[in-house]
């Protein structure tokens, strides 16, 4: 292993999407105590969630990722004036439905890419343009062991989560020679509330019912028993963005509560 090392001391501030629960909530609250500031967003419904931060320092501010891009600049524009910039832009919102891929329904196919990946790259282009004009910044996107390996009821989550590191890693290369960075987060299995708050599965086709029943049981199995520590992640991605990297670290794939951080080559993993 190598040395852990705080290349970046001043104060940030930090908007991260989906912070009423799970790992959104972690990440705000490690955040705060670290001395940063973080702008803690939501939908509408998930609001009153959200005063526990505000209670603690943190600025809240309603925002659904799937808004139009319109919308979504002009809640950019509130947050950046609030402390006259954004240094971190966390994409963290989403969901999952359980079902098989061709039992989904068109609907429902949108649904999860419109908020696992398109909401996301709607956040990034709406700051973007803060970011470049003042050198700084970082996008940073909260993928998933899912894009990695297949999960059966998990299809269309997975194929967002996929894409989440496609599109991380490509704007990493498009937006570093501006002073800008864009890393990917891939979590395993953490104790967040991801398993209880899945839309569950619609039996459309009998020929599914049993494998996509298997794995729905499976999950309920798991629940409260998954061995990654949510706190334990949000303390790796707060010291990857300030800075704090292991040097020499080698690229390995994460099980179970493995983080895997993409950088660039080579990556830099840590277990919580």
């Amino acid at each position: 292993m190598g040395t852990l090392i705080d290349s970046n001391p001043q104060q940030l501030v930090w908007l991260i999407t989906g912070t009423s629960s799970g790992i959104g909530r972690h990440l705000a609250l490690e955040v705060l105590k670290r001395g940063d500031r973080v702008i803690a967003t939501a939908r509408a419904r998930s609001m009153p969630q959200l005063q526990s931060l505000a209670v603690l320092g943190a600025d809240v501010l309603e925002l659904d990722v799937t808004d139009s891009p319109e919308h979504l600049k002009e809640i950019a524009k509130k947050a950046v004036a609030l402390h006259g910039h954004v240094d971190v832009v966390v994409n963290n919102a989403g969901i999952s439905v359980m079902g098989s891929i061709e039992e989904h329904t068109l609907e429902e196919s949108y649904q999860q890419f419109n908020t696992n990946f398109f909401g996301g790259v709607s956040i990034a282009r709406a700051f973007l343009p803060y970011m470049r004009e003042r050198r700084s910044g970082t996008i940073l996107w909260i993928g998933s062991l899912a894009g990695w390996t297949p999960s059966i009821s998990f299809g269309m989550y997975s194929a967002a989560k996929h894409a989440v590191r496609g599109i991380s890693e490509t704007l990493n290369a498009e937006i570093s020679h501006l002073g800008l960075r864009s890393h990917v987060v891939e979590l395993g299995y953490f104790s967040t509330n991801i398993i209880p708050n899945r839309i569950p599965y619609v039996p459309r086709i009998s020929d599914y019912s049993e494998i996509i029943g298997r794995a729905d049981g499976y999950f309920d199995s798991i629940y409260g028993h998954e061995p990654g520590d949510p706190a334990k992640a949000a303390t790796i991605i707060v010291d990857l963005v300030r800075g704090r990297v292991l040097r020499r670290a080698r690229r390995f794939r994460l099980f179970w509560g493995w983080v895997r951080i993409t950088i660039k080559r080579p990556s830099c993993i840590a277990r919580t």
